[in-house]
């Protein structure tokens, strides 16, 4: 029996204090994006609209406030749960992995200086060292849940789907006041094109594709939880994103839920979903959403560079596929890891039990094929804390 170390005296209060902890770490990482919105902090690397005249950069302060909150909210998760230490194959193996990004991150930066060339054009090689170096940053802060003792978490399913429901619920009401916002007063959100019809909605995250995404895993949790009008309601915010990411996954999750509950009333709802898309698809306003989006569609259809199985022979590569980014920095292990990911993708889709972690997996997979995802915050601290309870055998 591995050992198990606890900080704090485990009784009822310690198991409360848990749950508060673990709902303040969850909606408060949900609830940071807000800032692009409410204060019009945007991003000074990428922007793809026109409404960009009473944005500013993000203060380098409230960047890094995000890191210090989610590391002292899982030191404290982790302290009052307790920890193994004994850590299983599979942690060493994730933990290599980091080691060996660590190392083509650092020593890029040391054999190549300034400046990175990609498909589109060229950007800075800071941002692109310091995107990377947060994920694994990232993947470090979260690693301590594969070794969590989760003896004194108690009545997980109910506090789980309460929390999942109070998530959903915000997600919702701050879009349609972001809607409301835009029709009655005229308050442009970030990506407004202006001349089109189309305008995308990204709740107070101001980002679309975030939202699109977060919105496909929460429907797909509100489904696994039966609760059907709700997740419908969420879905929508995936349909007025016009976010191509959130449409494929959309689709995919659907398909995916499909296959494993041939229920009626599930059935007859992802059809319904996947006809208002369709609907949606060929009506003008996405021919003129894809019109505005020409430069950007190019630039995720662009492969023009070379691959080497020898690490640091070329500079760290921007690609909006962050898997195809991975592929070309990381070689040769990046190689292997690919192809197991690759098969993991499939033997989930097609073979896998329905849960909630196999459900981000493929959202991750899908994703990371057309959008760096693990740039996205709290994206990225979700799928990795996720993915380290997998590792711990934590199934849900």
């Amino acid at each position: 029996m591995p050992k198990t170390v606890n900080i704090f005296t485990q009784n009822e209060t310690a198991s409360s204090l848990l749950w508060y902890l673990v709902s303040i770490l969850v909606l408060g990482s949900f609830l940071y994006n807000s800032h692009r919105y409410v204060f019009k902090y945007g991003s000074s690397e990428f922007t793809d609209g026109t409404n960009h005249g009473v944005y500013v950069p993000t203060p380098i302060e409230w960047k890094v406030g995000k890191y210090v909150f989610v590391s002292i909210s899982i030191l404290c998760i982790v302290g009052i749960a307790g920890f193994q230490l004994h850590a299983s194959k599979e942690v060493y193996a994730y933990s290599f992995l980091l080691l060996w990004m660590l190392i083509i991150i650092v020593g890029s930066g040391l054999v190549h200086h300034r400046i990175v060339h990609c498909s589109s054009g060229e950007i800075r090689n800071d941002f692109l060292h310091i995107e990377e170096l947060e994920i694994c940053f990232l993947a470090i802060i979260t690693l301590p849940f594969a070794l969590l003792n989760t003896s004194n978490f108690r009545d997980i399913g109910i506090l789980f789907a309460r929390l999942l429901v109070i998530t959903s619920w915000i997600l919702l009401l701050s879009n349609l006041f972001v809607v409301a916002n835009f029709y009655l007063r005229g308050v442009a959100p970030f990506h407004y094109y202006e001349g089109y019809s189309v305008v995308r909605f990204g709740g107070l995250w101001d980002d679309p594709n975030g939202y699109a995404i977060l919105s496909a895993i929460l429907g797909f949790w509100l489904l696994h939880y039966s609760k059907y009008v709700l997740a419908a309601a969420i879905f929508c915010n995936v349909i007025i994103s016009f976010s191509l990411t959130g449409y494929v996954l959309l689709l995919a999750i659907g398909c995916y839920y499909a296959i494993r509950n041939l229920n009626l009333s599930i059935a007859s709802f992802l059809i319904g979903i996947i006809l208002l898309y369709v609907v949606i698809m060929f009506s003008s306003p996405i021919w003129e959403f894809l019109e505005s989006k020409e430069e950007s569609l190019a630039a995720h259809a662009s492969t023009s560079f070379d691959f080497s199985a020898i690490p640091l022979i070329h500079p760290l590569i921007f690609h909006e596929s962050w898997l195809l980014s991975f592929v070309v920095n990381y070689p040769p292990v990046s190689y292997i890891v690919i192809i197991l990911m690759t098969f993991c993708f499939l033997y989930v889709f097609l073979l896998g039990k329905g849960s909630v972690q196999e459900c981000l997996y493929i959202v991750f997979f899908v994703s990371s094929a057309f959008l760096p995802i693990l740039y996205m915050f709290p994206l990225n601290a979700l799928l990795l804390a996720s993915l380290a309870l997998y590792l711990r055998g934590i199934r849900f």
